[in-house]
């Protein structure tokens, strides 16, 4: 099942993803967005900005890639 693949990317970020059921993946995957968004990051650290910007793209590949149907 290509859920568990997305689930091992989450769990690489921190995001807990449960029981790895295609539903807790989605969830995991929706947390994982806010939590990575880069509108969400410190405004005055560039870096930070810069870091989750590309953990939010490497975010959006994945579920391409492991999740079409989401």
């Amino acid at each position: 099942m290509t859920c568990h693949d997305m689930a091992s990317v989450l769990f690489g970020l921190g995001i807990t993803v449960g029981d790895g059921t295609s539903l807790e993946v989605r969830v995991a995957y929706k947390k994982a967005l806010l939590k990575f968004h880069p509108d969400r990051s410190s405004q005055s650290d560039i870096r930070q900005q810069v870091e989750a910007e590309e953990t939010f793209k490497l975010i959006s590949q994945m579920k391409d890639k492991y999740l079409p149907t989401l």
